[in-house]
């Protein structure tokens, strides 16, 4: 079997401040940056990725890879034209070289909007398939949160999304899809596909399967797929996202039409109980800052609070001040927020050194234009490099490579208040994050992270409570709030409305 592999990943922000750009994907912090032909296959690693995954399958059933090209552009504004069609053309570039091909697994996101291409997964899969004919399978990874469009469904043969939220199932829905494309290969078929756009939208802190309406939504799917012998994916959506196809989706492959359609009934059954679970449950950031004081004292463990509106892994700036303001109004003690992305806070906080007290502001420098730097005295307490290796289950085996960091203390005597600040943007998702500046993360009585869910996945472990909490940002955590401008009719923005959009 000759089998191409490739993927582009970018999960968009319409109304973040900050453009994807060529060199965001080159960087590709906090994932690898962009791999081209035969580096695909030397550098990427065991770590927690589809294209990983997939690689493992193939190169255990001796197929012939032909690496394309492999790239993560993380999350932000629109991906500019000129990174599209660069990679893109890079892709089926190459793809065209190594044809004639007997299958294309491709790891994508499936919430990619172009300056030009608004479905621009989509037109991903539309150009991959107007190279390699209709006889040959196309399978794509795709992340818990993609938009599925019309034009996915129909220009792929399988569409397989991981069902975990924090992603700690990338490498497995890689191994799972590649499964899948070797089977349609070597019977040579196809399964019969079921499609069903849903007609709301999930806010993003409520999609987490450590949730239980959530959690409790992927186990009615694995049922459908069992009574019914199919391989089936729902994916909640990327509500940030402006497109027409921006919602919860589901989908089913199966044997024949009978099966798919049966098991996409139950999966909407399966929605449809735990939809009064997904309303938004959160608590704005001085009740969080609050709430976190009294976990901490009661439980003696670290109150873990979600900055989930200013998460870079929603494309947010991660540099946003509201929750900083919080603790130290609120007079908290032993409490970290971080990461903060502030190069410049960086750089004076190593030129000064540990112990030096500097003067600056820290944030709202890049994110929202009603927000301001946190201006005060700060001490130096520990400086990093930015180079450790995650050991949590969703970023494991990565180097983030954020570049300098600094843990800095605010100078004020009614608080006892850390700032964990990064010169490159990152969410807060893995300890390691916290110990390579050499402090324990359960050592502190409140954690707040500038993320929504993927935290979850290493910071339960410590958690006494994980409270989700609100202040200014740019991931948008109520829909109804969200200014959408292509989104289609009859959808819902919450989780009341009618089951099907338009």
């Amino acid at each position: 079997m000759k089998i191409a592999v490739g993927g582009l990943l970018q999960e968009t922000n319409s109304f973040a401040a900050l453009n994807t750009t060529l060199e965001d994907f080159e960087v590709g912090v906090p994932s690898p940056p962009v791999y081209r032909g035969q580096e695909l296959l030397e550098k990427i690693g065991e770590v927690n990725l589809a294209i990983s995954g997939a690689l493992k399958v193939l190169r255990r059933t001796e197929a012939t890879i032909l690496p394309l090209l492999w790239g993560e552009g993380g999350a932000a504004g629109p991906v500019t034209d000129e990174a599209f069609e660069n990679l893109v053309g890079d892709l089926t570039t190459r793809l065209k070289a190594a044809m004639p091909v007997d299958g294309v697994f491709l790891d994508l996101h499936g919430a990619m909007i172009a300056d030009t291409h608004i479905d621009a997964d989509g037109e991903i899969l539309k150009r991959v398939r107007n190279v390699v004919g209709p006889n040959v399978p196309i399978v794509a990874a795709l992340d818990l949160h993609a938009n599925v469009s019309d034009d996915m469904v129909t220009y792929s043969d399988m569409l397989h999304s991981c069902r975990k939220y924090p992603h700690t199932d990338f490498y497995d829905t890689g191994e799972q899809g590649a499964e899948e494309l070797i089977k349609m290969i070597e019977t040579n078929s196809r399964p019969a596909k079921a499609f069903r756009q849903i007609g709301c939208i999930i806010p993003s802190p409520m999609q987490s399967t450590s949730l239980p309406a959530a959690g409790n939504l992927y186990a009615g799917m694995e049922q459908a797929e069992a009574d019914h012998g199919v391989v089936a994916s729902f994916c909640m959506g990327f509500p940030l996202a402006d497109a027409y196809e921006t919602g919860p989706a589901a989908l089913a492959y199966g044997v024949d039409e009978a099966s798919a359609n049966a098991a996409l009934e139950a999966i909407l059954d399966a929605f449809e109980t735990q939809r009064p679970g997904f309303a938004i449950d959160a608590l704005d950031a001085p009740a969080a800052v609050r709430r976190g004081m009294a976990v901490a004292k009661t439980t003696g463990r670290t109150a873990v609070i979600a900055d989930t509106q200013d998460n870079s892994g929603g494309g947010a700036s991660s540099d946003s001040t509201g929750f900083i303001r919080a603790l130290v109004s609120e007079g908290a003690q032993n409490a970290l927020c971080g990461l903060i992305w502030d190069a410049e806070a960086a750089a004076l906080a190593h030129n000064a050194g540990v112990g030096a007290s500097i003067q600056t502001g820290i944030g709202g420098k890049r994110g929202l234009p009603t927000d301001t730097p946190f201006e005060g005295a700060f001490t130096v307490e520990a400086l990093a490099d930015g180079e450790f290796i995650c050991t949590g289950p969703f970023f494991k085996g990565l180097n983030p490579r954020l570049g300098p960091m600094a843990l800095l203390r605010v100078e004020a005597p009614e608080c006892d208040v850390h700032l964990l600040i990064t010169t490159m943007r990152c969410q807060l998702a893995d300890q390691e994050m916290i110990r390579c500046m050499g402090v324990e993360p359960g050592s502190f009585d409140i954690i707040v992270v500038k993320s929504s869910a993927h935290f979850r996945a290493d910071f339960d472990a410590i958690a006494g409570e994980t409270i989700i909490g609100i202040a200014d940002g740019e991931v948008l955590s109520d829909p109804a709030s969200t200014p959408y401008r292509r989104l289609r009719s009859g959808v819902e923005l919450g989780i009341n409305g009618p089951l099907s959009g338009e």
